[in-house]
């Protein structure tokens, strides 16, 4: 019975009920049955074993020999599987085809802030924004254990906050005492790099890329929690690069 059990299991999961499944694999079984015999024999109660074998029947699972009474038997295994194989076959293609759909309704409507949560989200997108870039790439990396892979060297500038190897030879490093006795806006920048409380919650930055001009990626530790944010909007990207350029400009060694 243990075998037997675990086929009426798998049978489950091609969505078949339990007593489908069981009436099924008791006709395997028995070759052929009426009835009464497979309700005996499945433990399946009489007022619903007819209608458990019309389902069997409609889904092309058993075949009927009318008769009184009337004899039921399974189709053979592999013809039964070649059915379940077209009709997952099918599914796939439409869930294929629903899935393009919403990705053509999702390009319609462009979100140009998207927040990720979490190490293996926060490196993706940063991979993603590495590999996207074309003409440009802008890193300011501010804690030193965030790490990167520089996929276009030749491409790439790198501001650092903190003294580490990078694998490109457009770097600066920042002046954090030129950058802390500068006064106003800048002031509070540095400030803001070295991390700072809002609500309870400790913030703190950790690097920031921007390709291309277009798009960027800032990512940072929100309490215990990596998170990064997407951004896609010209104007707010275009004042991040304009920072960048200033740091890189009037605030290195």
């Amino acid at each position: 019975m243990i075998e037997i059990d675990a086929v009426v299991e798998k049978l489950r999961g091609f969505g078949l009920t339990p007593y489908e499944a069981k009436a099924f694999v008791t006709l395997v079984h028995l070759s052929e049955a009426s009835a009464r015999e497979i309700s005996d024999y499945a433990k399946i109660p009489r007022t619903k074993v007819y209608d458990v074998l019309k389902k069997l029947a409609e889904k092309g699972f058993i075949e009927v020999q009318p008769g009184n009474p009337a004899l039921f038997r399974a189709l053979e295994p592999l013809e039964v599987a070649g059915k379940l194989q077209q009709e997952m076959v099918g599914r796939i293609k439409e869930f294929v085809t629903l899935v393009e759909n919403i990705k053509i309704e999702r390009r319609k409507r462009i979100q140009h802030v998207w927040v990720s949560r979490g190490k293996f989200a926060v490196e993706s997108k940063v991979k993603e924004l590495l590999n996207w870039t074309e003409k440009e790439l802008l890193l300011f990396v501010i804690d030193s254990e965030f790490t990167v892979g520089i996929s276009k060297p030749e491409i790439t500038r790198i501001l650092i906050y903190e003294k580490i190897a990078v694998p490109v030879k457009s770097f600066k490093v920042i002046d954090k005492n030129k950058l802390m006795k500068s006064g106003g806006f800048f002031r509070k920048f540095a400030e803001l790099l070295d991390g700072y409380t809002f609500n309870g919650v400790r913030f703190k930055p950790s690097l920031l890329g921007i390709a291309d001009g277009r798009k960027s990626v800032l990512a940072f530790r929100e309490g215990e929690e990596l998170v990064a944010v997407t951004i896609t909007i010209p104007m707010i990207v275009l004042l991040q690069k304009i920072m960048f350029e200033s740091l890189w400009e009037s605030f290195t060694l």
